[in-house]
């Protein structure tokens, strides 16, 4: 869950780039975020993540008050989201798996995890081909999907989504929309921000468009999409419920089929890696250089 309590942020500059904000975005929605370059949509993103913090007004993100929010926790609330990036941030000197293992070894999972977790996860972003190719090898739209199997590796509750077509082919691109909605079918949330309107307007979700720091307009849609086919390893609703009942690593997966040892207790939702601060100190806790500038939009 998501909200935004009469948000305001103004840089160092005097650039306000939001004005009064107040959004709420429940568990198990998706949501596109749309706007003009400059809107104050990168700067929404940082505040989810606690990059930046409000100058006015209260920011709750998966039951963290953000402004009350240590440094030392950070992390962990960074841990309840999955991060997809426009420019695809892999690690070049790693092949396809161990990009994606990477993020499971952060978080202390082991072998015998990673090799069952991966190859599931790489099979439902159709890359299970790919495996031992390097991401210079790849395509844009196979580059993307790497990125996006990254961030659901540790089945986070949320998945976060910056531009994610922006880099890819318009073919492409609707591909990687439709398992961003197949993976929200699941349960998780989805925050989608995005320039493509004619994306937008081919999905049925939830649409928020903020203008000059403003939400001008909110759908309120929550309607689920149509049903779709399902993605692979999810084959009926008697298997799904086998997966959740049944598995031997669920702090990481609750949909992964796994020889029944021994009956689960409820599961509880996985934390999902904040490898992406570790590649390329985005999420770090360094101070942002652009805020004093006014730099946080696109």
């Amino acid at each position: 869950m998501i909200e935004f309590q009469g948000v305001h942020k103004i840089y160092d500059s005097g650039v306000q780039a939001l004005k009064d904000v107040n959004i709420k975005i429940d568990k198990g929605e998706f949501v596109f975020i749309v706007g003009e370059s400059g809107a104050g949509k990168s700067t929404f993103l940082k505040l989810i993540m606690r990059e930046e913090l409000p100058t006015a007004g209260e920011v709750l993100v998966n039951n963290y008050k953000l402004s009350k929010v240590k440094k030392k926790e950070v992390p962990y609330l960074r841990r309840t989201m999955g991060i997809v990036f426009q420019d695809f941030r892999l690690i070049n000197n790693m092949n396809v798996f161990d990009n994606v293992a990477f993020a499971m070894r952060v978080v202390g999972a082991s072998n015998r995890q990673v090799h069952k977790r991966v190859p599931y996860v790489l099979s439902l972003v159709n890359l299970e081909g790919k495996m031992r190719s390097f991401p210079l090898e790849l395509s844009g739209g196979e580059q993307q999907r790497v990125g996006l199997a990254r961030a659901l590796i540790n089945n986070p509750s949320m998945i976060v989504a910056d531009e994610p077509t922006g880099n890819v082919d318009p073919e492409m691109s609707f591909e990687i929309m439709e398992l961003l909605t197949r993976i929200n079918r699941l349960g998780t949330t989805v925050i989608v921000v995005t320039h493509a309107h004619d994306l937008v307007e081919k999905f049925n979700h939830r649409v928020i468009k903020i203008s000059d720091g403003t939400v001008v307009s909110d759908s309120g849609q929550k309607v689920k999409p149509v049903e779709e086919a399902p993605i692979p390893n999810v084959s009926s609703v008697e298997e799904l419920a086998y997966k959740e009942e049944y598995t031997d690593y669920e702090e990481y997966d609750n949909y992964e089929p796994a020889e029944p040892e021994v009956p689960a207790e409820e599961s509880t939702p996985a934390m999902a890696s904040d490898v992406q601060a570790i590649l390329d100190g985005v999420l770090t806790e360094q101070p942002d250089e652009t805020a004093g500038k006014g730099g946080a939009e696109e």
